[in-house]
């Protein structure tokens, strides 16, 4: 049957299911036999999850330990699969939210562009794909933006505020996401108050707060027993370099989006730059748009989170590149869409013109895609550096 024929609701999760699917078998394809033996990077987080105990000792990256505390009572030689597979459920999770942001941002065709590239990607193959705490930061960022999106679209709605408390409570207990909450909380305070004469009747007003009282709690009894946690859950460095040095690793984090990527062998290929050209030239279009349109909430949002990110990275305090990635991809999204949208209304009925831009465009995110797989599937495990690391575990 026709899919115009098809109710809305059974094309979407058809769409759904598909995507999906393509994604989940991209993650999971060699999973364990390209890199069978863990890095060390991934052994310390397994160590980490290894038992309820140690988990409330130093709930810090709760939402990943407890994906992976099933690894750690695992049969021996089946804990990398187990705790990889963690990191390919959140993979998958913030492949979605990716989804939904890019929908509500941009439309579904820029939405489909963006997510194969954003799928494809080789930093999220290696993040999704590896037992550390980088997707993690991935999937906390993306997580930041969705109940952003989702509470102002849906301020009337009591579960929506209850969604938006329960990811903010969650998300504390990732080191550095404090600092995210904060200013998440002054970009929204008028929504939040919205949302708030929303929430009736009385009884659901004491019931949101006392959850909220139990969760900030919760944290703030373990930084009162365990002070040692509290400058890495502020992601802050245990002592301050120079700030004309801070100033430099700052600029280094952003470069590596473009210019000269982190030297990880563990998780990444030599020094490449976590974006391609073409990638690179859509982030330049991103940022073309969102500066027209610099007075959108959507714009400042952006903007303060990728420079907030850009902060917690440079200043070495244990936070990941993959706070900033994300956001750097949601903007090459609007510019994917700004050059469609340019090239579709420069020729608004010249077809042959149309059609060639739309397949021109397709071409390079295939041509982009390819680079990408290759990169992590091929080069990558072939790297004479990463063998090395590998041999020695």
């Amino acid at each position: 049957m026709s899919s115009r024929f098809l109710p809305v609701g059974w094309r979407t999760l058809g769409l759904l299911i598909a995507c999906g699917a393509t994604v989940t078998g991209l993650l999971l394809a060699g999973l364990w036999t390209l890199t069978p033996r863990l890095t060390a990077p991934e052994s310390a987080t397994l160590r980490a999850s290894a038992g309820l105990r140690v988990i409330l000792a130093d709930p810090l990256h709760l939402p990943l330990k407890l994906l992976q505390l099933p690894a750690t009572y695992a049969p021996s030689g089946y804990e990398a699969l187990l705790g990889r597979l963690a990191s390919v459920l959140l993979g998958l999770f913030s492949f979605f939210i990716f989804m939904y942001i890019a929908r509500r941002w941009h439309g579904r065709r820029s939405m489909m562009l963006g997510c194969v590239v954003f799928a494809t990607s080789a930093w999220f193959l290696h993040t999704a794909r590896f037992a550390g705490t980088e997707i993690e930061y991935l999937a906390a960022i993306l997580a930041m933006v969705a109940i952003h999106v989702g509470l102002y679209d849906h301020d009337d709605s009591s579960l929506m505020f209850y969604v938006w408390l329960l990811t903010n409570l969650v998300l504390l207990f990732i080191p550095g996401f404090v600092w995210f909450v904060l200013l998440s909380l002054i970009w929204q305070w008028r929504v939040l108050i919205i949302a708030w004469r929303n929430l009736s009747p009385a009884w659901n007003r004491a019931a949101w707060c006392g959850l909220a009282i139990a969760g900030m709690a919760a944290l703030a009894l373990t930084l009162v027993h365990t002070p040692d946690l509290l400058r890495a859950w502020l992601g802050i460095p245990a002592r301050f370099t120079s700030w004309q040095a801070t100033l430099q690793q700052i600029g280094e984090a952003f470069a590596a989006l473009v210019y000269r990527g982190p030297h990880n062998p563990a998780l990444w290929l030599g020094r490449l730059p976590l974006l391609d050209a073409f990638l690179t030239a859509m982030l330049s279009m991103g940022v073309i748009f969102y500066i027209r349109h610099w007075q959108a909430a959507r714009t400042r949002l952006l903007g303060s989170y990728l420079l907030l990110g850009g902060i917690l990275v440079g200043l070495h305090g244990g936070v990941g590149l993959s706070i900033i990635v994300p956001v750097a991809y949601l903007v090459i999204v609007g510019g994917i869409a700004y050059s469609l949208h340019f090239w579709l209304r420069t020729f608004p009925r010249n077809q042959v013109a149309r059609t060639v831009g739309i397949v021109g465009i397709m071409v390079l995110i295939g041509l982009s895609c390819f680079y990408n797989i290759r990169q992590y599937f091929i080069a990558w495990p072939r790297n004479p550096e990463t063998v090395r690391i590998l041999s020695r575990r």
